[in-house]
């Protein structure tokens, strides 16, 4: 095992304008590699799967680096020509590499404490060799037989642990769970609100159904203006 520092810059699924540099720990050293996922704290509570970018041993100078909580990846996921492709597509459409990232992959590889996950529909526990899965691995797959979707954040609580995105990650490459990213869309249409005479008081004479019954109107008004005025006054309106 190689004893010499590593850092390794990472694209976080963010819309952020750069790219992060973190530390590795000594113990894996073998394992980063460009184009693997490595699980990453960004600000205080937040965890992501980042693409590694580049490794290398220079330290940041104006920032103390964190560690990388661990690696997701056995083999890289993505080449180091798409991330070439990658970065130009961040200069020509002047977003960040981070945004061009959660263009580029699908969202099972993108594990976020901000995601979701799901029983596949094609896994089937029972008929699965139960001794292929850890104690951790249990306890999310029973927590998902009584819930339809459970976020990283509840499965962080039912494992008591705040890293368990490589937990995650493996359920996933047994075929056991699916990721997405629920989708809420922020879009409200502006709502207009109209009235419209009712129907009963329309001349059922007239086919288009357009013209006012004035006698049946002129009961109603007769009525409203003895013990409702104000809706008697808002009727007229209505009618003028």
């Amino acid at each position: 095992m190689s004893r010499t520092t590593l850092f390794v810059d990472v694209i976080v699924p963010l819309a952020v304008p750069q790219k992060y540099t973190y530390r590795v720990p000594v113990e894996l050293n073998d394992e980063v590699d460009l184009g693997k996922r490595v699980l990453v704290q960004f600000g205080k509570s937040k965890f992501y799967s980042a693409i590694v970018s580049k490794v290398h041993d220079k330290a940041p100078s104006d920032y103390v680096a964190k560690y990388i909580d661990s690696v997701i990846d056995d083999k890289p996921i993505v080449l180091e020509k798409q991330l070439t492709f990658w970065d130009w597509m961040a200069y020509y459409y002047m977003c960040g590499p981070g945004e061009v990232m959660n263009a580029a992959l699908p969202s099972a590889l993108k594990l976020s404490s901000v995601a979701n996950i799901q029983l596949n529909p094609e896994f089937n526990f029972e008929e699965s060799d139960h001794s292929a899965f850890s104690d951790k691995e249990h306890l999310i797959i029973d927590a998902l037989h009584h819930n339809d979707t459970l976020s990283f954040e509840d499965v962080s609580k039912i494992l008591k642990l705040n890293s368990i995105h490589k937990t995650v990650n493996d359920l996933i490459k047994k075929g056991a769970i699916l990721v997405y990213e629920e989708v809420k869309d922020k879009y409200k249409p502006k709502l207009v609100s109209f009235v419209k005479l009712n129907s009963e008081y329309l001349n059922s004479e007239h086919s288009n159904g357009e013209v006012k019954d004035e006698m049946k109107l002129k009961e109603l008004l007769d009525k409203l203006e003895k013990k409702a005025f104000k809706q008697a006054e808002a009727l007229l309106c209505f009618c003028i």
